[in-house]
């Protein structure tokens, strides 16, 4: 038997249970404190990988002939689901102490142009800028893990693509040309606040409750070159 997150939300109860567990387990202390500051968040992901298996079960027995398919599809929409459910419980409207020390840090380097950050054979156009700034203010808007993963690597592919590609580099260039070009426009865009961004915070919602759809390969090293991208500021 065939059926959608829609029939499902309507002919059973699962739906309701799931949206209504996860709106007490995230309310937890410990869960609100892993998105916010990063505590026990390997220890939340681990549990709410958990229950999502256990709500999985529960959809094979309760429809014993779905197609792993139309399986994998209901698994995704429930995942979704329910992180909009949680989002405005555990990820802050203001910004972590992690957010607030990264602004700082871009405020103080927001003076700084390719030059200083070893990018002397690369110019950075400036509607490209315009455009990854863009993206950043969506992603603390962006409500499930898999929207801001995936926003993540479209802004990570734009600069890579146009700012390093269609640039002519010297052969010599340093190997952390990428992280230098991400951190370049994540400095850049920061710069340019009047507060910090939640940049940290929205990494540690993906990482914490993008627990069942499985990353591409694009996705993955995006989000860890983003991360990457993140500490190297941090470390100037």
């Amino acid at each position: 038997m065939s059926v959608t997150l829609d029939a499902f939300k309507k002919s059973t109860s699962l739906c309701y249970s799931v949206t209504e567990f996860c709106r007490k387990f995230s309310r937890l202390p410990k869960v609100l404190h892993a998105t916010f500051d990063g505590t026990n968040a390997g220890q939340v992901r681990s549990c709410f990988a958990a229950y999502m298996d256990i709500v999985k079960d529960q959809v094979c027995r309760k429809e014993k002939d779905i197609a792993e398919e139309v399986l994998e599809g209901v698994m995704k929409g429930l995942e979704d689901h329910v992180t909009r459910t949680m989002h405005g419980d555990v990820v802050a409207t203001w910004a972590s102490g992690a957010d607030l020390d990264l602004w700082r840090k871009a405020q103080k380097l927001k003076d700084w142009g390719e030059t200083e950050f070893g990018l002397s054979n690369c110019r950075m156009e400036g509607d490209v800028m315009d455009k990854a700034g863009s993206m950043l203010e969506q992603l603390p808007l962006l409500m499930t893990p898999h929207e801001k993963l995936s926003l993540i690597s479209d802004f990570t592919s734009l600069l890579l693509t146009d700012l390093l590609f269609c640039h002519s580099l010297s052969h010599d260039s340093h190997p952390d040309t990428c992280l230098q070009v991400l951190a370049f426009a994540l400095v850049r865009y920061l710069g340019g606040k009047e507060q910090p961004a939640q940049l940290h915070s929205s990494l540690s919602f993906v990482y914490t409750f993008g627990t069942y759809r499985q990353p591409t390969l694009r996705e993955t090293f995006s989000f860890s070159l983003f991360q990457g991208a993140l500490s190297y500021i941090e470390n100037l």
